[in-house]
């Protein structure tokens, strides 16, 4: 009996909204889904786990209100697909990057 897993095992894939349905972008400021992306996961990635950060993405997206040029209220609903069979924590990726990115801020590199 073999252990590998499935060529599709271990795939996230989250999406801005669901199919046939508009992602809505700011020509100011860009995706309203890749804003609060990149905000939850800043924020989060040290003490939630993936699963989590998506959800507040998707509550915090669908909350927000906007309008387009014709002033109709538009709503969007991000979406996820997954075949994780486990929970995804970022904490030793997130603390390593703050590591680095401190030491390029403070401009010590390290020498091999």
């Amino acid at each position: 009996i073999s252990s590998l897993l499935p060529t599709t095992a271990d795939r996230f894939i989250f999406y801005s909204s669901y199919a046939s349905y508009c992602s809505y972008r700011s020509p100011t400021y860009g995706s309203l889904f890749i804003q609060t992306l990149v905000k939850v996961f800043n924020e989060d990635a040290l003490k939630c786990d993936l699963s989590d950060m998506c959800n507040k993405v998707k509550k915090l997206v669908a909350e927000m209100d906007g309008a387009t040029n014709n002033y109709e209220n538009i709503k969007q609903m991000p979406t996820e697909q997954s075949t994780l069979g486990r929970d995804s924590d970022f904490t030793k990726q997130m603390k390593a990057f703050q590591i680095c990115h401190e030491k390029i801020q403070q401009k010590k590199f390290c020498k091999k």
